[in-house]
Parts: C-alpha cells; sequence; structure tokens
C-alpha cells in the first residue's frame, strides 16, 4: 500500500524552453519509442504509479521500465517524487504538463517545450473575460489585472508559480494567443448557464437537445436533462 503521508511536493518544472539538431532528434525519438509511448500512455490512465506496477502492466522487466523513466525524466516529459509502499521508498511517476511544439520547415529540426498550465491559466482568464479580449493587448491587459491570490486559489496552484505563469502569458504573448484563438474554435457558451466549455467535454439534453455543460446536465434521471429542462 503506498503511504499518502509520505509525499513529498510534485518538483516545478521549467516553463519552456526549446532543442535543436540532435538533440530534437533525440528527444523525438524518444517520444516516437513504442515502448515509451506504453508507458506514457499508462501514466495517462493511471495518473501517476510506479516502476513496478508499469513494468506488469506492460509486461516488461522492471529494470527496462526505470531505465526508460529516467530518460523520460531527464527529458521533462515525467516527473518522480517518492512515497512508502509496504514500508519501502518507492519512486512514483507521473506525466509532466507538457506541450511539444516541433518545428520540421527549418533548416534543422526544433522542439519547443512548454508548461501546458500557461494555457490552462489563459483559458481561465479567458472565460472570466472573453467579451473584453479580441487583440493579444487584450489578453496581457487580462492576464495583469488579475488578482493571483485568487488565481492561484482557483486553479489550486502555488502563488508563486501562478505569477511565473502569468510572466511567461504575457513574455510569449502572441503564441498563447495563438493557441488560445485555436481553443476558441472548440469553446461553446452553455445555453443553461451561460458558462464557456469545450464542445467534446459537452452533454446533450434529451429534452431541448442543446449540448450544455457537465455542470448543467442531470444523469441521475432515466434521460439526461440539463438543469433548465429538469422538473423543479
Amino acid at each position: 500500500m503506498i503511504d499518502v503521508a509520505s509525499y513529498v511536493e510534485w518538483p516545478v518544472t521549467e516553463l519552456g524552453y526549446e532543442v535543436k539538431g540532435r538533440e530534437a532528434e533525440e528527444l523525438l525519438n524518444l517520444v516516437t519509442n513504442p515502448t515509451n509511448r506504453d508507458i506514457l500512455r499508462v501514466l495517462s490512465v493511471q495518473k501517476e504509479s510506479y516502476p513496478a506496477e508499469i513494468a506488469r502492466s506492460l509486461g516488461k522487466a522492471d529494470s527496462a521500465v526505470v531505465r526508460r523513466l529516467r530518460a523520460l525524466e531527464n527529458a521533462g516529459l515525467v516527473e518522480s517524487r517518492w512515497a512508502s509502499a509496504n514500508g519501502r521508498p518507492v519512486k512514483m511517476y507521473r506525466l509532466c504538463k507538457t506541450l511539444l511544439h516541433l518545428h520540421v520547415s527549418e533548416p534543422e529540426l526544433r522542439i519547443e517545450k512548454e508548461d501546458a498550465r500557461v494555457h490552462e491559466l489563459v483559458r481561465n482568464v479567458y472565460r472570466r473575460h472573453a467579451k473584453n479580449i479580441v487583440t493579444p493587448s487584450d489578453l496581457e491587459e487580462a492576464l495583469r489585472g488579475e488578482s493571483i491570490p485568487e488565481l492561484s486559489k482557483e486553479l489550486d496552484m502555488d502563488p508563486e508559480l501562478v505569477d511565473s505563469l502569468v510572466e511567461y502569458a504575457v513574455y510569449n504573448l502572441e503564441r498563447v494567443y495563438s493557441e488560445l484563438l485555436k481553443t476558441q474554435l472548440e469553446l461553446m457558451q452553455c445555453p443553461s448557464c451561460g458558462g464557456l466549455f469545450n464542445r467534446d467535454a459537452g452533454k446533450r439534453c434529451e429534452t431541448c437537445r442543446f449540448l450544455v455543460c457537465q455542470r448543467c446536465i442531470i444523469d441521475g434521471t432515466r434521460k439526461p436533462v440539463c438543469t433548465a429542462c429538469a422538473p423543479k
């Protein structure tokens, strides 16, 4: 049994950097390796796990999985912390919230690694100020106008991390805004509560047939209905 009380905090990684040439090729090979992809897939489902558990689920030797986990951790794709299992220390692994931007139409391969929490924060700010954000400058104004303590509480993140995420977003404003525009195409306004939600995460009310956010759908009935159509 894993002793949760023995956990230490997950480390805070760099918010963004890039690799080129040979380093980029090595990173690409690491990500596309079938066994590494299987390990990443296991962690995407289990959220966090230790090497022996991952090895069992893949039918691989513990030592082989440990070696690959170390390589993935060195590349910033997974992170680890110590826990206790049956009184013995074990390393728990989980995926880093990482985005990889691949640039192939250049003289040499270039990969940008970026903390996905940057975009999580930007989307959160956009949801509250969507009507006022139509340009990158509008987004910058909204980001700088946020209360770090309140945003930290809402995102369940350390205030210092939130402050760093805001500064990173402002410094990389054009790219962050471009990514936001892509997600806007997937966002819908809930007809029940008025909030924004991702189209893929919505649910359809069997009464009005509108697609609504998950907070406004009632699944306990025979047919899923939205809060607006539910019997009072």
